[in-house]
């Protein structure tokens, strides 16, 4: 199986919340579309794993760049790990004990105004001259995306979980990488999902 994700997933469907300014609102958004049932102190913890900060915020490792609002990339992170990356991983780790499994991470297309290597940004990868199609093909083939001169993409395994990163440099255009990034804020934000299914 061959799974994986755009690194701002949450931006493209955060826009209409630009308009939220304070950690309040955020904390209302979040119980209203997001989050109906959980309890005060659950909400007090998911914003205490994502802060406020722009720069900690998606589109990711765009420091004060692409802010739309105050909140906006707060919320944007927020909802890419609950609803893409978080349910990702806890798939990966339930399943590779079981099945081969190759994880992906898309940064290509991060200079987009706003919105990063947004939702759907991988498709022209996958689908187009890219990278990503040429695993894909393999992996139908032979059920195993490597071979040939490519970057000899590591098996997704619960003791060192690696992921390929699709990225836009000419010198290093597919490199792998842990799959740790917001390690603790995707398990808490798995777990509540779990507690509260969307």
């Amino acid at each position: 199986m061959i799974t994986g994700n755009c690194d701002d997933e949450g931006s493209l469907f955060s826009i209409s919340s630009a308009n939220i300014t304070d950690e309040d609102e955020v904390r209302t958004f979040l119980k209203e579309f997001m989050l109906p049932n959980a309890t005060d102190y659950e909400l007090d913890l998911t914003l205490r794993h994502y802060p406020g900060l722009p720069s900690a915020g998606c589109p990711f490792d765009t420091g004060f760049r692409n802010i739309l609002g105050p909140q906006y990339k707060r919320i944007a992170a927020i909802q890419g790990d609950v609803v893409f990356h978080s349910p990702r991983r806890f798939f990966l780790q339930h399943l590779a004990g079981r099945q081969n499994s190759w994880s992906f991470l898309s940064k290509r297309m991060k200079d987009l105004a706003f919105m990063g290597s947004a939702h759907a940004t991988d498709i022209l990868n996958a689908f187009g001259d890219g990278e990503l199609r040429d695993y894909i093909i393999r992996f139908v083939n032979t059920l195993d995306p490597n071979g040939g001169r490519a970057h000899a993409w590591p098996k997704y395994d619960l003791q060192n979980p690696q992921a390929v990163v699709f990225q836009d440099s000419v010198i290093w255009p597919v490199i792998s990488v842990q799959d740790d990034y917001r390690k603790d804020a995707m398990a808490f934000v798995a777990n509540l999902s779990l507690l509260h299914p969307l």
